[in-house]
């Protein structure tokens, strides 16, 4: 039954990811690297979410300098200390106000780990973000990833949530083979 029930969501991941190619204009944007300054993460998960985010955290923070994260409020605390973050931004779950504050930042990368929502895209498109990666397992019908600018081809074997996340960092070439 458990192999039955990864099998169909593999499926679905892919029809997912196909209708992605075929529908998504974003995907024609080339990504430039050497116009990357600055980079927004946005991971709107809970404590081990966090965590699993650091070792892509650090990867990117080697590339293109320090960070910036967008994290639900009461998270902030678990990334204060991290020497590849810059500024921690809280997220205020108002779509007028989250937009305001992040294009002051004027950022040239998001980077969205978590969720890869329809909102949470469009809030990065609207920042004027030009380039915008993720990972969107399922649910391109509901929207989710539809503006990114690259996505993560979905796996048929289950991976650590680590090793998801650096498979975001590897889009645009970054690669850690041995993530702590």
């Amino acid at each position: 039954m458990v192999k039955g029930k990864r099998l169909l969501k593999a499926l679905q991941a892919r029809v997912s990811y196909f209708m992605w190619l075929l529908f998504d204009p974003s995907k024609f944007t080339s990504i430039d690297k050497r116009r990357i300054d600055k980079v927004l993460v946005v991971n709107l998960g809970f404590i081990g979410d966090l965590l699993a985010t650091t070792p892509m955290i650090r990867s990117l923070s080697k590339k293109f300098g320090k960070i910036c994260i967008l994290t639900r409020g009461g998270m902030e605390s678990v990334l204060e200390g991290n020497p590849c973050i810059s500024k921690i931004i809280s997220y205020k779950n108002d779509f007028q106000k989250d937009l305001e504050v992040i294009r002051k930042e004027n950022f040239d990368l998001a980077v969205i780990v978590w969720p890869a929502s329809l909102k949470i895209s469009l809030l990065c498109l609207q920042a004027s973000i030009p380039y915008r990666i993720g990972t969107t397992q399922t649910g391109l019908l509901e929207g989710k990833g539809y503006f990114l600018t690259r996505r993560v081809k979905p796996s048929l074997h289950p991976k650590h949530k680590v090793e998801e996340n650096l498979d975001i960092a590897r889009l645009i070439g970054i690669d850690l083979r041995k993530p702590k």
